[in-house]
């Protein structure tokens, strides 16, 4: 049924708004993994500049990344082991992104891939989704949107990742025109699922997640954790 190009659509537009019981116990099995939900908090003009450099300083960070247990703010990853730890925040003209983990590898190596896509257009593919490649040792960030398009290099979105001992950390920068939204903007109560894992490559070549977020499969984008923009 999930796989359905109209099912989820329906569920999110026209079942839940009708507070059915038993649409809430469907939604309950989407997504069918804990912590699978986080709200993304609208910037205050006050709240300063975002300077995106991985140190997570800004007083908007912080707390999102104090609370990080039980802050609706906060989307937690995988394995548990390392604390993992994503948080989301909508500017006038960007999304902005933070994540956190321990006992991480060396930073060298580290590559973050990152799938976003709108949550329940009407059909399911009427939205392809968005994914961003940043990889820290040649500070290249690659954009693509929807399965079988070229991957083109993109010089709007800016991140940063650095290491403090064991913990790993990267902000990141996305501006709205680059999810295409640049004229429409992102608005209240809107729904986005997201995917991310963050890998390391050793000498040989071979990859290894350090952590991840929503559904198993990153690029399997629809069925991966959900954001609601506050």
């Amino acid at each position: 049924m999930e796989r359905s190009e109209y099912v989820i659509p329906m569920l999110y537009r026209e079942l839940l708004p009708r507070n059915l019981p038993w649409a809430r116990e469907l939604d309950a099995l989407l997504p069918s993994f804990e912590h699978g939900v986080a709200h993304v908090v609208t910037r205050r003009t006050d709240d300063g500049e975002t300077i995106v450099n991985g140190i997570l300083n800004e007083p908007s960070w912080k707390p999102l990344l104090s609370e990080a247990d039980a802050s609706v703010y906060v989307l937690h990853g995988w394995p548990r082991a390392t604390n993992p730890r994503m948080s989301l925040s909508l500017a006038d003209d960007a999304l902005l992104v933070t994540l956190k983990c321990s006992a991480g590898p060396a930073a060298g190596s580290a590559t973050l891939d990152l799938f976003l896509q709108e949550a329940y257009p009407v059909p399911l593919s009427a939205a392809p989704a968005l994914h961003i490649q940043y990889a820290y040792e040649t500070s290249q960030v690659i954009a693509q949107y929807g399965t079988g398009q070229s991957k083109e290099e993109s010089h709007d979105c800016e991140f940063a990742l650095t290491r403090d001992g064991a913990v790993l950390a990267v902000e990141g920068r996305i501006p709205l025109k680059t999810l295409d939204r640049q004229a429409t903007g992102i608005n209240s109560g809107e729904r986005w699922r997201l995917n991310a894992v963050l890998t390391s490559t050793d000498a040989s070549g071979k990859k290894t997640a350090i952590c991840r977020w929503g559904f198993p499969d990153e690029s399997l984008v629809r069925h991966g954790a959900v954001l609601i923009l506050d």
